[in-house]
């Protein structure tokens, strides 16, 4: 953030406590990660962080929370920064009767603000728990460090040079469909595969591996630079997660780099490629219907999407309008914007010493 910005905002908006079972798991808040002082596990200790939303209970801090448990509920109702500085991260659309109690009794009370994964899981919820959800918070999507650096960059590998026909990429397990996707391999010797990932099934692909040779098992990547390179080196993403995936940030990251994906229309990938996109497919398909689909894509290679406000700059917008909403703070305005890419962490900091 620039000098002359607002005061107000820099005071306001100086530090983030991110709450969720996987803490180090910031894509939910990549677009304002670098305002995060915390990161605290609640599956691992749920206790843990008593202290700490007690150490925030007056300072200047937001909490911002998802897939809260009951002890995790009770401790941020007494202790987080309120009124008005807790953010409920609210993530899927099959939300369980006991979640959305929780997202009911916060709203309800004025509590929280809520911040949903996409338009569909706010219309859902609003369905199930009332008119009031709609107006309770924004639709901030997930960003990534990833896609951010395939949209930045203007040189793409071209589709005739990429190694990798199709790509597997992600949790190794049978609710992501991997099973399937092994299937596939066997089918189509005359195309070249990769699996990307960990998970309890690690070990059949390492298998197959060792049996196909038309596969390889790349094992787990997490480094972006590595992620992107992997990505905009296949020419498919195959995603076979209908009803696991709420957004499907793999898919965001393909499409930023280049590469064309086929997956089920579901909340997440409609929410991202549009209702209309070629690379949505059935969730009913056969294993042959989905050789079919892959087939047409490889025929016809990558189709452009409109991807750009996924980018974390336009994200981290909307973080700061969620935050600063109903607050008494000052509006954003076109001489006083929200931070953008020029923001930087020491900025947002600024006045934010805990022992204050």
């Amino acid at each position: 953030m620039t000098d002359n910005a607002s005061p107000n905002l820099i005071s306001r908006v100086g530090r983030l406590i991110y709450v969720h079972p996987r803490a180090r798991d910031t894509s939910h808040v990549n677009a304002v990660a670098d305002m995060v002082s915390e990161r605290i596990a609640i599956t691992k200790a749920p206790f843990q962080f008593l202290s700490l939303l007690a150490r925030f209970r007056r300072r200047n801090a937001y909490v911002v929370a998802g897939n809260l448990d009951l002890v995790a509920t009770a401790a941020l109702y007494i202790f987080a920064p309120l009124p008005g500085r807790f953010i409920l991260l609210v993530s899927d659309h099959r939300t369980n009767l006991f979640h959305a109690a929780i997202v009911n009794f916060f709203t309800r009370a004025k509590k929280a603000r809520i911040a949903f994964i996409t338009e569909e899981v706010r219309t859902t919820l609003a369905e199930k728990l009332g008119a009031h959800i709609l107006t309770a918070g924004s639709v901030v999507y997930h960003s990534s460090k990833t896609a951010d650096l395939a949209m930045n960059t203007e040189q793409k590998l071209p589709w005739a040079a990429r190694e990798v026909d199709v790509l597997f990429f992600g949790r190794l397990n049978e609710e992501r469909g991997l099973p399937e996707f092994l299937e596939i391999v066997r089918r189509r010797p005359d195309l070249r595969f990769a699996v990307a990932g960990s998970g309890p099934l690690a070990g059949s692909v390492k298998q197959a591996d060792r049996r196909l040779e038309n596969l390889r098992f790349l094992g787990f990547v997490s480094d972006s630079a590595a992620k992107l390179d992997l990505l905009a080196g296949s020419r498919i993403l195959f995603s076979n997660m209908m009803g696991v995936e709420n957004f499907g940030i793999s898919i965001l990251e393909a499409v930023a780099s280049g590469t064309a994906v086929s997956c089920p229309r579901d909340y997440g990938p409609v929410a991202i490629l549009g209702a209309n996109s070629p690379y949505l497919r059935s969730p009913n398909l056969t294993t042959a219907e989905k050789i079919a689909h892959l087939d047409a894509l490889l025929a016809t290679g990558p189709t452009p999407h409109n991807i750009a406000r996924f980018h974390s700059r336009e994200l981290r917008r909307l973080w700061f309008d969620l935050l600063m909403r109903d607050d008494g703070a000052e509006r954003h305005s076109a001489k006083s914007p929200c931070p953008s890419d020029t923001c930087t962490a020491s900025d947002t900091r600024k006045d934010t010493d805990p022992k204050r």
